[in-house]
């Protein structure tokens, strides 16, 4: 959908393998489907350190290669082109791409400073424009009344994301801002009068006993004042970050131990969260109102305030679903460090199948703290109305009138399910098909017209995504378990067939995962002596390797020296740290900087291989 209605310029292709082939080696999604299924047009380049068979990714439909290798794959791709197993015309296809590209936005660019021309009056606009979004985007997932806090003259503001707000995530995701509002300054900008005591600390995990008391003494003297008081928490850098696990599903602990002695003390908590990925609520939930910030931006903090106060009324939904526990997970024990896949780190199978989200969750009767599509507002709305009527392509028009029946101004996110069949075959029982936003005043109605296409009542099947025929219900919803509208529709299509049923387990166990899987089982983690490429990594080399376990000691070192100011648990530290383990070495050569030459992978290689 991506591609074929908004049009993008570039593509990244992945670091993993998909059935058994690199994705950017993998000709079966970069040409057959990206580019003749879909119709890209633009320019493919590799994640950075993705690309080891240069010759074999451009002739995939690969077009640039990230980060420059320096003319190390250069001679590969020379060779390959005398021998014929890359045709000139692949190199010339991936060269124009890289010329087109360059062309394109050559004007965008202050060829004298090489700089991008953003006038003070553009950053302006762009600051304001990132508080609106943020303002549209945030999620209010509980409150018993809280908030607005409109009547407040005084609040209490604890933790340490309020003075340093986490407003993106880290690793090469990390943008400078010019500016990040300061949600304290903020809320003060309204006239509000802000004490804060710190509690916890961004960059460390241990809890600070000097600043817990300090804030506890702030939360038992508010508390008597009558003040509301707001924590602002969430995963900091330290809990989660680009390139590494995440180590708990928990709230960091220094939060944990804070925020239960403060509900000790009073109920009258806000609990502001930010965090780029679902944790535990259990704490957060205890709190009179939540509100989530997600990264929200450089003027998140400007946002916050806006909602907080009633300035603003929150309108956004959510995009996910937010478990009790990591175990509830339809992934869990098959993906990252977990139970089995501890034991085969390199081969992901996923075993959740088309159970991804809510899917699982919703289809097997799994209960979750927040459903997905949920988020409150201070106004309320009401749905009438529904109209379902066959479309020319196979689809349908789904139409509804929504009103606000509240005393605020407002928007709506509704939401538009299919549910499928209940025939028991394997399919989710229903998914979001499509959404709109509507904005309404107090008293306002309005029509809304969604127009969803014959994927909604589609599977893949035999190679490519068939109507399945059958007995479907349209569901107009504010949120996955709230349905307000329905209508039984009636679609004439295939059969689906499925070795499986709905009565089947999931995760998958590994027979009937076998079932539905029909390419060879991958088993990159038993690679033996004799096995291991350029695409291999230090972690997979360094037991058959006194040589890599030596270069993994030198990379440590490396780095640490690179960081010398920064703890072994610093997010950075760790993506360095996870990224020279686990790249392919080719990858992590190139990227060296020159401390570990071609010479020297070549070798590491052949002493894996006992060479």
């Amino acid at each position: 959908k991506v591609v074929r209605e908004a049009g993008p310029v570039t593509v990244m292709a992945a670091y993993n393998y998909v059935n058994g082939v690199p994705a950017c080696e993998n000709r079966y999604l970069l040409t057959d489907t990206l580019r003749n299924k879909w119709g890209f047009e633009g320019l493919v380049m590799s994640d950075w350190g993705a690309c080891v068979d240069l010759p074999a990714c451009i002739a995939a439909g690969m077009d640039v290669e990230m980060p420059d290798s320096n003319g190390t794959h250069y001679p590969e791709l020379m060779s390959a082109l005398e021998s014929g197993s890359l045709k000139k015309e692949s190199l010339d296809r991936a060269i124009g791409k890289v010329k087109t590209l360059c062309d394109r936005y050559r004007d965008n660019r202050d060829h004298d400073k090489g700089k991008p021309k953003v006038s003070a009056k553009l950053r302006e606009e762009n600051h304001d424009l990132a508080r609106i979004i943020e303002e549209e985007s945030a999620v209010l997932l509980k409150n018993d009344g809280f908030f607005p806090l409109e009547k407040a003259d005084e609040i209490l503001i604890i933790g340490d994301l309020a003075s340093h707000p986490r407003i993106q995530g880290g690793g090469s995701s990390h943008i400078h801002t010019e500016r990040v509002d300061d949600p304290i300054g903020e809320f003060r900008k309204l006239g509000i009068k802000v004490s804060f005591a710190r509690g916890y600390r961004c960059d460390a995990k241990r809890t600070d006993a000097a600043l817990e008391d300090e804030a506890l003494e702030a939360v038992t003297q508010a508390h008597k004042d009558g003040i509301p008081v707001l924590f602002f928490g969430g995963l900091t850098d330290m809990a989660e970050g680009e390139g590494y696990d995440r180590e708990s599903y928990d709230l960091p602990s220094a939060q944990t131990a804070l925020l239960k002695k403060m509900l000790e003390i009073t109920g009258d908590i806000g609990f502001i969260s930010f965090g780029g990925s679902p944790y535990s609520m259990e704490l957060p939930d205890k709190c009179r109102a939540v509100l989530q910030l997600y990264l929200g931006g450089e003027s998140a903090g400007a946002a916050c305030a806006k909602i907080v106060t009633g300035k603003v009324n929150p309108s956004g939904k959510l995009a996910e679903s937010i478990p009790f526990s990591e175990k509830d997970v339809p992934s869990y024990g098959f993906f990252g460090r977990q139970e089995d896949q501890a034991l085969h780190p390199d081969d992901v199978e996923y075993r959740e199948s088309i159970f991804a989200g809510y899917r699982y969750y919703d289809t097997f009767c799994k209960p979750v703290r927040y459903c997905f599509g949920h988020g409150l507002s201070f106004t309320r709305f009401a749905y009438s109305d529904l109209e379902v009527e066959k479309s020319a392509d196979g689809g349908c028009k789904v139409g509804f009138s929504v009103e606000n029946i509240g005393d605020r101004a407002g928007s709506e996110v509704c939401e538009v399910y299919v549910r499928n069949p209940e025939d028991n075959t394997f399919r989710a029982r229903r998914e979001l098909r499509g959404f709109a936003k509507v904005k309404l005043e107090p008293a306002e109605k309005k029509r809304v017209e969604i127009a969803i296409d014959d994927r909604a009542f589609s599977v893949y099947q035999d190679g490519d995504f068939r109507v399945i025929g059958g007995s479907y219900e349209i569901q107009v919803a504010s949120s996955l378990n709230d349905i307000r509208l329905r209508a039984g529709y009636d679609v004439t299509g295939e059969e689906i067939r499925c070795p499986l049923t709905l009565g089947t387990q999931v995760p998958l166990s590994g027979e009937d995962f076998g079932k539905i899987y029909s390419w060879e089982r991958t088993h990159f983690s038993d690679i033996q002596p004799g096995g291991f490429t350029r695409k291999n990594s230090l972690e997979q080399m360094k037991k058959h390797s006194m040589l890599a376990r030596l270069w993994v000691f030198i990379g440590r070192l490396f780095i640490r020296l690179m960081f010398i100011n920064k703890p072994a648990d610093d997010p950075e530290v760790r993506m360095m740290t996870e990224g020279m383990m686990e790249g392919n070495i080719d990858g992590v050569s190139i990227q060296s900087g020159g401390l570990l030459g071609r010479k020297m992978t070549d070798a590491i290689i052949r002493s894996a291989n006992r060479k």
